[in-house]
């Protein structure tokens, strides 16, 4: 729907996707886009994995097979693009830094080899400019061997984002809190997380190179980022509010009043998967949605349900 909204307003209208994962998002958008006759003049994928590009493709030609010609893998950001930015889960992967709060102040955690295996010792103390507000004008609040993360690299990335963006809007969906929550003085081990084999854990030491490290996102140090980088924070909500907002609802009702039976194992799976995507406990209040827009101001549909600019 926003880049339904975002093609009537933009002349050479595009798409660029960042990180598209097995390319459903890209077919799912390219089909709808298809039924409203609103197709971009291009849907760009920013994808460095000659892997996933692969997937990407073999799933578009699948389910989208008349459109494929209007896709194009890129290895770099393009210039002077007008349309539409999009980012799923893909600013958790940004690395970032862990530090704790000692008795010299915030330190940076570094990794060290002791007896041939990975620990973690104290590094150097971290400049106060290279931290969040919070974190210095309340020290207090924050417990020795408090540990959170930061994420240096977020001012280089929306400065590329904006500097390739001409005219348009750059829509970030991401596991993250505004920087009130995301430094809770009792968030005291921070947010970093590991996945391997099924399994959720803090430990990334372990099993090193076989395991996915993602921490959550500070959606106010990012809000600041792009005010810096002269872009308008357009709009703030939760995935569950944006979702609603765009009537995910009704469209669930829809399919499955398409199904003569009174109910059916897809139902029941259909239900679970809203039921992942909406509920606070899961996806819908941890993961956030976040506008900003260039030379284009308009508040796309999603963000007055829920608006939530004023937590940042």
């Amino acid at each position: 729907l926003q880049s339904y909204q975002a093609a009537e307003n933009i002349s050479g209208f595009n798409i660029l996707e960042l990180g598209a994962g097995n390319g459903s998002l890209a077919a799912d958008l390219l089909g709808y886009l298809e039924l409203a006759n609103k197709l971009p003049e291009h849907y760009f994928i920013l994808e460095p994995s000659a892997s996933l590009q692969s997937q990407q493709y073999q799933l578009i030609a699948q389910k989208v097979p008349q459109l494929l010609n209007s896709v194009s893998w890129l290895s770099t950001l393009p210039s002077d693009f007008r349309g539409i930015i999009l980012a799923n889960e893909v600013i958790d992967a940004i690395p970032c830094e862990r530090i704790i709060n000692t008795e010299q102040g915030w330190c940076y955690l570094d990794i060290c080899i002791n007896n041939g295996s990975f620990e973690w010792c104290q590094g150097d103390c971290v400049p106060t400019d290279k931290l969040p507000n919070r974190l210095v004008e309340k020290l207090h609040n924050y417990p020795l061997s408090y540990q959170t993360e930061l994420r240096p690299q977020i001012d280089g990335w929306i400065s590329a984002l904006e500097n390739c963006l001409s005219t348009g809007n750059i829509l970030l969906f991401d596991y993250g809190y505004p920087e009130k929550e995301f430094y809770h003085p009792q968030r005291e081990q921070g947010t970093l997380k590991c996945f391997s084999r099924h399994r959720s854990h803090s430990n990334p030491l372990e099993l090193v190179g076989l395991q996915d490290i993602t921490a959550h996102v500070d959606f106010s140090a990012l809000a600041a980022s792009a005010v810096k980088q002269k872009l308008q924070v357009t709009g703030f909500t939760t995935q569950a509010g944006f979702l609603l907002e765009n009537g995910v609802l009704e469209q669930v009702e829809t399919l499955i009043s398409h199904n003569d039976e009174p109910l059916t194992a897809a139902h029941y799976a259909l239900s679970q998967q809203l039921q992942k995507l909406m509920t606070p406990g899961q996806m819908g209040e941890v993961i956030k949605v976040i506008q900003l827009s260039k030379n284009d101001s308009r508040r796309l549909s999603g963000f007055s349900f829920q608006d939530h600019l004023y937590r940042l």
